[in-house]
């Protein structure tokens, strides 16, 4: 039973088994690569960076082949319709106030990724309203 049960959630032809989503924070220290004087230590309040942002390219980002997504309800929602590609896709997830990014390659069965953004209130953003800092931005691409 166990078996049936890892093999039907593993199974490519299921609509989640090409989902790939942002972490939507990061939680990191940087006081581990601090050498201070003698007689002094470094100390860090744990911090949490929320995702801001999300970048596709095509094959590896440092080719530099960036997509633009259609941004028709932007900053509410950005799309990426995707299409068979040699290369593949790769997913860069961009957080607040960090030059820390986390990258993916997107599966291959996946054919859209999307980044929705609300308000820290938890209400849609306007367009043109600025994003805030409490927002809460979701990229998944299936």
């Amino acid at each position: 039973m166990r078996l049936a049960l890892a093999l039907l959630l593993l199974w490519p032809g299921q609509p989640w088994a090409a989902e790939l989503a942002c972490p939507p924070a990061l939680a990191f220290s940087q006081a581990s690569r601090v050498t201070p004087p003698p007689g002094w230590q470094a100390v860090q309040r744990p911090e949490s960076y929320p995702l801001e942002f999300a970048e596709l390219f095509v094959g590896d980002p440092a080719k530099q082949v960036q997509l633009r997504g259609e941004d028709a309800d932007y900053p509410r929602l950005v799309h990426w319709d995707l299409t068979p590609e040699p290369e593949g896709y790769t997913l860069v997830c961009r957080y607040q106030n960090t030059q820390v990014v986390l990258q993916a390659a997107v599966a291959r069965e996946a054919r859209r990724c999307e980044v929705r953004t609300n308000g820290g209130n938890g209400q849609p953003l306007r367009r043109g309203q600025a994003v805030p800092r409490e927002a809460r931005v979701v990229v998944v691409c299936r």
